[in-house]
């Protein structure tokens, strides 16, 4: 899946370049990215159970993958695939919306 930007797209892309440039490099990144990750960590370990009731859940219900996969477009136009739980049958929107 390709996603293409447009002239006014591309040009505040390059602005936001062009103004983070000499701004994102201190001595407080490093010490995030471990906070972030040692955080993550923590939770991932504490949420994890839930995740595996909701997998088994979904795999009781429906036929199909628990997980369905998207690329999105991010900061600056990077493509970034994003990986997610499944929460509606395959194909969902072709039988619309149900009552």
């Amino acid at each position: 899946m390709e996603v293409t930007n447009n002239h006014a797209e591309e040009q505040v892309i390059e602005t936001y370049r062009e103004e983070i440039k000499g701004r994102v490099h201190s001595g407080y990144l490093p010490f995030k990215a471990m906070f972030d990750f040692c955080f993550a960590l923590i939770l991932f370990v504490v949420t994890l159970p839930l995740v595996v009731v909701a997998i088994i859940a979904v795999k009781l219900e429906s036929k199909g993958p628990a997980f369905y996969h998207q690329v999105r477009v991010g900061l600056m136009g990077k493509h970034i695939k994003v990986t997610k739980l499944r929460s509606m049958y395959i194909d969902a929107e072709k039988h619309g919306a149900k009552c």
